[in-house]
């Protein structure tokens, strides 16, 4: 059996488990001189409670137009993290 991590590899699924079990995603390994292999601009951690930058906000055309969506039922409003240089 093929573990998960490697099984399902760009399909996003560990999104959703990541959300689910909280987990921080560690892109930049501060401790050993930000040693890291994604691009410039994706060069971020993102610890447990950071983990409302990842879902998306309802469009406001979506809550105008649907009477079952309120302004209240949208996930927060977050600071986007800068790149760790």
């Amino acid at each position: 059996m093929v573990p998960k991590k490697s099984g399902a590899l760009g399909e996003g699924f560990e999104m959703f488990d990541i959300l689910r079990l909280k987990k921080p995603i560690i892109r930049v390994d501060v401790a050993n001189g930000n040693s890291s292999n994604f691009p410039n601009e994706m060069r971020i951690n993102v610890n447990e409670n950071e983990l409302d930058v990842l879902l998306f906000r309802i469009p406001r055309q979506e809550i105008d137009v649907n009477n079952a969506i309120s302004v209240g039922d949208n996930n927060p409003v977050v600071n986007i993290p800068a790149p760790i240089k």
